[in-house]
């Protein structure tokens, strides 16, 4: 598979069941949770500078493409196809890379801890 680059196996395991076994105490909690979320607000950081950097570079592509008339008939099909690609790349790594730590935490949390969801959902930026 060529997407192992890509791909985000979130938290480990062993955490992942630790919390559910309430082998944590509140005060490292709170920690995992600061923790994971200054890493995905620095990830949501890296989106938005990969957002403008895209729009740049595929504005630049179309006006370069606009500088010849005789080009012009495959604007509208072009414009679409950035789109597509745009919206299905960043929804990818939004879900992917940014979220999946912080809601597998949460999930855990909520068969572990379920006392302590809503102070955690509170803390969320």
């Amino acid at each position: 598979m060529w997407f192992w680059f890509v791909y985000n196996k979130g938290l480990d395991k062993g955490v992942l069941n630790s919390i559910r076994n309430r082998e944590y105490s509140q005060k490292q909690l709170v920690a995992m949770f600061q923790e994971l979320n200054n890493k995905k607000n620095k990830r949501n950081k890296g989106v938005m500078v990969a957002m403008v950097a895209f729009a740049l570079c595929a504005t630049f592509v179309l006006m370069t493409s606009m500088m010849n008339p005789a080009n012009t008939a495959g604007i509208i099909p072009t414009v679409i196809a950035i789109l597509v690609v745009f919206v299905i790349a960043f929804c990818f790594i939004k879900v992917n890379m940014v979220n999946k730590a912080k809601n597998q935490f949460m999930n855990a949390l909520k068969k572990g801890y379920p006392e302590l969801v809503g102070q955690f959902e509170s803390l969320i930026k």
